[in-house]
């Protein structure tokens, strides 16, 4: 699966060379188009555009390729047989077919060269296809998703693309063993984040594909149906904001600097290239890079309030006043900064803040903020969250959306809103959708060189 590339360093070279590179972009970029699955209703059953493969016979395939070895390797060949067969096992166990397996496995190793160096090139690719979206992973995503085209469902298009789509998530949760339930340890995350690819950035096409077999598996409100499979998706949204935040700390961050200055580094090399993409006449909005501060930040400032002797104690995560800002990509992936420049994530292999877990970033299934928004990613959590995010996040609750005291309810109080400078959530004299406004507007302006 071909997933957009970044070009570095474009504005040092020729024109003839950038056309060139430009050219290699967009063709990488409509390759992409055509192998991710497309949720639009006319075209529900598009897995891999067109792309099909018949399933094998393993114990026929399995004789001619041994023969292949024998071949080339004479008596060591019985060696690599053996070693072939493992690897299939730790594939198959975690769910790819054998058809998989064959045509995006073990072709892809060269028979070029001695046994040696056979044996290596096996080891590398089958630790490399034990990450999620590296080269090695998806040749077997994609063989997998074509073997799918190829065969016909005695069921309906809806049955058959909530199967499809359930089997995909199954293929990404055991390549990252994913636990039934997250503990919060800063050691397990940084295992679960070092089973995705390196260079998997925030930005990247697979995380598009994936929230749609999200889409797919999970019609109406089922994802918050209690269930191990349901849990385990729900709880993966962490995993992949905390795998996004490591990837903008390690790709951009430098010493001396908060995950704030890292990130607005990615966002101005995003701003940069999409400058480039103009310049270049470039009009598909799909080639572009995607960050927006449009969303709301409401629900990531939540306090608790506590009545003690007829009076009301404002209680803040970690003891401390904070305004936290959201900055999103493409509506799935979403960064939230502290007052300090510190990025708040339910789980983080730097060890979650009570701010993070309470207030933290988590990937969005939806497409945007509607109705499935609310089945995928709101209504899960009450059933469905970790029980260590449970127990502390219980007493904090975010501000309303009340307007003006007029407009306050029974159930909804003006001294609770988000737009009240004097209520429990104002700060500095203003309100708090207001400080989080002034705190994006400079974030921006950091971004652009006040350019925006």
């Amino acid at each position: 699966m071909m997933r957009k590339k970044r070009l570095i360093g474009v504005s040092l070279l020729g024109v003839g060379l950038i056309g060139a590179l430009l050219g290699i972009y967009i063709w990488v970029r409509t390759a992409d188009k055509t192998v991710t699955p497309s949720f639009e209703k006319s075209d529900s059953t598009t897995w891999l555009s067109s792309n099909k493969i018949n399933p094998i016979k393993w114990d026929k395939t399995w004789a001619n390729y041994k023969k292949k070895l024998k071949k080339t390797y004479g008596d060591k060949s019985s060696e690599l047989s053996r070693e072939l067969l493992e690897a299939k096992k730790q594939l198959n166990q975690i769910g790819w077919s054998d058809t998989s397996i064959y045509h995006g496995f073990i072709t892809k190793i060269s028979l070029k060269s001695d046994s040696t160096a056979y044996t290596k090139r096996l080891a590398k690719r089958l630790a490399a296809s034990k990450k999620v979206a590296s080269s090695s992973f998806d040749s077997l995503l994609e063989s997998e998703m074509a073997l799918m085209n190829a065969q016909k469902d005695k069921v309906s298009a809806f049955s058959s693309q909530k199967r499809r789509g359930r089997h995909l998530l199954e293929l990404v949760l055991n390549t990252v063993d994913m636990p039934l339930e997250l503990s919060g340890s800063k050691d397990v995350t940084l295992q679960l984040i070092k089973r995705f690819d390196n260079d998997l950035e925030p930005d990247d096409a697979f995380w598009s594909a994936f929230a749609l077999w999200v889409q797919y598996a999970f019609p109406k409100n089922s994802l918050s149906h209690k269930s191990d499979f349901q849990q385990k998706i729900h709880q993966f949204r962490y995993v992949i904001s905390a795998q996004q935040a490591y990837y903008i700390r390690k790709h951009y961050g430098r010493a001396n600097q908060t995950d704030r200055d890292a990130l607005i580094a990615y966002m101005k090399e995003m701003d940069d290239y999409n400058a480039f993409l103009d310049e270049m006449g470039v009009e598909d909005a799909d080639v572009y890079y995607d960050y927006s501060t449009g969303e709301s930040s409401r629900l990531h400032n939540k306090i608790a309030l506590k009545q003690t002797l007829g009076q009301t104690q404002i209680i803040y995560p970690d003891g401390k006043e904070q305004v936290n800002i959201k900055i999103v990509m493409d509506f799935h992936t979403e960064f939230i900064l502290d007052s300090q420049g510190h990025f708040l994530n339910e789980i983080d292999e730097e060890g979650a803040s009570e701010n993070g877990i309470v207030n933290g970033a988590s990937f969005n299934y939806a497409n945007r903020n509607d109705r499935l928004h609310v089945a995928l990613d709101v209504k899960p959590i009450r059933p469905l969250d970790p029980q260590f995010r449970k127990a502390i996040v219980k007493p904090f609750k975010a501000p309303n959306r009340v307007s003006s005291p007029q407009k306050q309810t029974m159930l909804k109080s003006w001294s609770d809103s988000y737009f009240n400078a004097k209520g429990y959530y104002g700060i500095n004299h203003q309100s708090r959708a207001k400080a989080v406004k002034k705190a994006l507007k400079q974030l921006v302006k950091e971004v652009t060189g006040g350019k925006k």
